[in-house]
């Protein structure tokens, strides 16, 4: 539960975070927010929020599978200013089944959340610390990509996609699907992106590795809807040796899952049956052993 200010504006809200299971998103574990005003004793919400409860049922600081128990940082300094966010890289449903040795679970990428109005409703937004551009170690710019049909982004073995940042804009998009695909050569595969025929950004990850240990883990495919068609749509994506962090037009939509593969991905590809434009494509590999 905490304060903070409306972004380029001196109007200040109050945030409450509520971590629930079951009830997330796509099932499971899931944090939840509501913007509001507090008096001292009471929290009452904003009217304008309240109605976006109402209209969508629940808003969510992440609609992927795994993020819960979300927490802030107290006492970041004045100086500094920003709200942190962390959550746990799990979900109930399955996190005491998952396929691992010696530990189980890890955390998500730390956050800077901030509070964004246009027009009436507000947003919270997350976007990865800037502190992570410390650790890039090699950096690939390409000004635009054009293509029908499947358009190859990262060719087999040319980037290590066991940590790496991947940001790109897709531009004149159509009502139709635009489904990236992470693969390796063991013919394993996580697909995600948007749907823009029926509006939403997925995560399909049964094909990704091992998923037989939990009927809810690949099943259903997760979704995030979004309001209306977009014409246009920025990524950055997350990757980790198990996990992928998507933040979709700067915040505004945010997708955390985990996988587990037999072998790492070694490739990424766009496909579409329409024309596929991208502009502003980077890709960031990250090297944590750096000393800072």
């Amino acid at each position: 539960f905490f304060e903070i200010k409306v972004e380029g504006t001196k109007e200040k809200k109050w945030i409450l975070i509520v971590n629930l299971n079951p009830g997330g998103p796509n099932g499971g574990s899931g944090v939840q927010y509501f913007v509001g005003d507090f008096d001292g004793k009471t929290f009452t919400m904003d009217q304008s929020f309240a109605e976006r409860v109402k209209n969508e049922k629940a808003v969510w600081a992440d609609y992927g599978k795994d993020n819960y128990a979300g927490v802030t940082w107290n006492n970041v300094p004045t100086s500094d200013g920003r709200r942190l966010f962390i959550g746990w890289m799990s979900n109930w449903e399955y996190a005491q089944q998952v396929p691992t040795t010696t530990w189980r679970s890890s955390t998500t990428i730390p956050r800077e959340l901030k509070l964004v109005k246009k027009g009436n409703h507000y947003n919270l937004v997350s976007t990865p610390v800037k502190e992570i551009n410390n650790y890039v170690s090699k950096t690939t710019k390409t000004k635009s990509k054009t293509g029908k049909g499947t358009l190859n982004l990262i060719e087999n073995g040319k980037a290590d996609l066991t940590q790496t940042v991947i940001s790109l804009d897709l531009k004149n998009l159509k009502q139709e699907d635009y489904a990236f695909t992470l693969s390796n050569a063991n013919g394993e595969s996580l697909s995600f992106g948007l749907n823009n025929k029926e509006n939403y950004l997925f995560i399909d990850r049964s094909k990704a590795g091992k998923v037989d240990f939990s009927d809810k883990f690949a099943l259903p495919v997760s979704k995030a809807f979004l309001e209306g068609s977009q014409k246009s749509a920025a990524f950055k994506i997350i990757l980790d040796k198990t996990s992928i962090e998507i933040f979709y037009n700067n915040g505004e939509k945010v997708m955390t899952e985990i996988f587990f593969l037999n072998k790492p991905f070694s490739a990424l590809s766009i496909s579409s049956k329409e024309k596929i434009e991208i502009n502003n494509f980077k890709i960031q590999e990250l090297n944590f052993s750096k000393s800072h």
